[in-house]
């Protein structure tokens, strides 16, 4: 995709987005979101004849109007765009609005709502050849496997199958956001938490072979999602999370094997019927701005970048392990011929009075750790650090 074309796809991203908040705050009863919904709309179609314009390369004047950019478009396209009327009238409405501060009739907005999406749909097809509902953000993702999935979603989407799409974006989604609340890892007795045990983000209680054995009947149990914690982290993405849950029940669950295998649910409901079509829209575009979302957010955290594994040096064994950094805390000794821990550092105890290491040591089959007193190492002892990638 050219810079220009790329910059025009941004436009087209931007005036979606505008038209969605739109349609939420259209359909309230409150003035404010009412008053919200107009200009948003105004500035979704402005949006997008400011995109058409660069991308036909068309001259206009300096602070050229709303109607007078949208006729410089309709004269080198030949005819007019579906819906002017209405949208012109629209953009008088706002100036009465904004300017003016006369609230607008919510029946006139809602009429407003559909109209601009009509507009905006049969505008870009006939200016740029594209569906305004599909234009993609997927060549921004990183992740070579997710973007490969929404790449044939949109594949699927342009050729009219429907049901392919909403299955490969479904994967797409899974990887990015399901994939960590897989319980597989605990099937076979796996019941090590921590360091050792698997990672995974399901609730505690399906964490084992005997929820596995009572409770997974099909593939799809598997997932076993935390509510409370996927929605903290969607909020933090800036994802509302009922988009999130509104693209799961629209889509056939999915699962990857602890084989490699994708298995996908053959729901009759979701893959047969006229609403697939609107279903696979709204999946296809939804998904890939949530994606977009997480990673951006990822992408914004900091961290030191490197971090080092740091190595020290018992000067005897038989340590007194501590629970916390205090020494009435619970403690246990440190097993016979183990001398060297890793730590991240040290830190005073709860009343400042001494300094503690926390520390930790793999064993077979099991992960000690906890703080030990700093007078029991042996600091003349400085091996180099190992540099590990950052987690």
């Amino acid at each position: 995709m050219t810079g220009e074309a790329d910059g025009s796809l941004r436009r087209l991203i931007v005036a979606r987005h505008l038209l969605r908040m739109a349609e939420s705050q259209g359909n309230s009863a409150s003035e404010s979101e009412i008053f919200t919904s107009l200009i948003l709309l105004q500035d979704a179609c402005e949006l997008f004849l400011v995109a058409a314009s660069d991308h036909k390369s068309l001259p206009l004047k300096l602070k050229a109007s709303f109607e007078e950019t949208l006729t410089t478009v309709e004269n080198h396209l030949g005819s007019p765009l579906e819906r002017r009327g209405t949208v012109l009238k629209l953009n008088a409405a706002r100036v009465t609005a904004k300017h003016h501060g006369i609230c607008p009739d919510p029946k006139e907005v809602q009429g407003f709502v559909a109209a601009s999406r009509q507009f905006l749909q049969a505008a870009t097809t006939k200016v740029f050849g594209w569906d305004f509902d599909t234009v993609s953000r997927s060549t921004e993702i990183s992740a070579a496997d997710v973007k490969a999935w929404l790449v044939h979603a949109e594949a699927f989407y342009e050729a009219g199958d429907f049901s392919g799409c909403l299955s490969a974006a479904r994967k797409a989604l899974y990887l990015t956001f399901e994939k960590p609340f897989d319980i597989a890892p605990y099937r076979d007795g796996g019941n090590l938490v921590g360091l050792l045990g698997p990672q995974c983000d399901a609730p505690a209680f399906a964490r084992s072979a005997e929820y596995i054995g009572k409770s997974v009947r099909i593939p799809f149990d598997h997932i076993v999602i935390d509510h409370g914690l996927m929605e903290s982290r969607l909020l933090g993405f800036g994802i509302r999370p009922i988009t999130f849950w509104n693209v799961r029940r629209i889509t056939p669950r999915v699962y990857l094997s602890t084989e490699g295998i994708w298995l996908t649910e053959n729901a009759l409901d979701i893959l047969r019927g006229d609403h697939i079509q609107e279903s696979a829209r709204y999946a296809l575009s939804n998904i890939t701005e949530m994606i977009v979302q997480k990673q951006q957010h990822e992408a914004d955290q900091k961290y030191i970048g490197i971090k080092s594994n740091w190595v020290l040096r018992l000067k005897s064994e038989g340590a007194k392990l501590f629970e916390k950094a205090d020494v009435t805390a619970n403690f246990t000794y440190t097993p016979p011929g183990l001398l060297t821990f890793s730590t991240t550092g040290s830190t005073p105890d709860l009343k400042g009075e001494n300094e503690f290491w926390n520390v930790w040591a793999a064993l077979p089959g099991d992960m000690i750790y906890g703080y030990i007193l700093e007078d029991q190492f042996d600091h003349s002892w400085k091996p180099d650090p190992v540099a590990v990638s950052q987690g």
